[in-house]
């Protein structure tokens, strides 16, 4: 069968809200936005692959809110 053409992904927004969440990046190929919200919250980049260079093929923005928040980005 005939598959359909190929379309651009529309890009991914996280709305993680309040409270302390944990967060995990780990491949795209489409734009992710993070909004943590208020708490204590922890973001983990390619943390499944410790490669993010080959495995996050799109831009990620972080945005953390009230409270003590932490980004890590895996690569080894």
């Amino acid at each position: 069968p005939d598959e359909p053409p190929l379309v651009a992904e529309q890009p991914v927004v996280v709305e993680a809200g309040a409270g302390n969440d944990d967060i995990d990046v780990d491949e795209n190929d489409t734009a992710i936005t993070v909004n943590a919200g208020e708490g204590n919250d922890v973001i983990d980049v390619a943390q499944e692959f410790d490669d993010w260079d080959s495995n996050l093929l799109a831009n990620i923005v972080a945005n953390g809110g009230n409270g003590a928040d932490t980004i890590t980005v895996h690569d080894t």
